[in-house]
């Protein structure tokens, strides 16, 4: 149906609009841009399956990954 984050209203899958990765490198978090409000951040240090999170939520959205470079490596090797 979407992301429940705790503390948070649920954000519906129709409802995200965009995924901030301008933070991937330097603090190992994105922002889930959303219709319903201000953006909602997820913490890799916090999350414990954060990737799976993620990847999940740009193969739905279709969003640029975070993770891009490292798959693309991981690939050719």
């Amino acid at each position: 149906a979407g992301l429940s984050y705790t503390g948070r209203s649920p954000i519906s899958w129709d409802a995200m609009t965009g995924l901030d990765i301008s933070s991937y490198a330097n603090k190992a978090c994105v922002h889930v841009q959303h219709s319903g409000g201000g953006p909602c951040k997820l913490d890799g240090y916090r999350i414990d399956k954060f990737d799976e999170l993620v990847k999940a939520i740009c193969e739905k959205k279709d969003f640029e990954s975070p993770f891009k470079a490292d798959d693309e490596t991981n690939a050719s090797t």
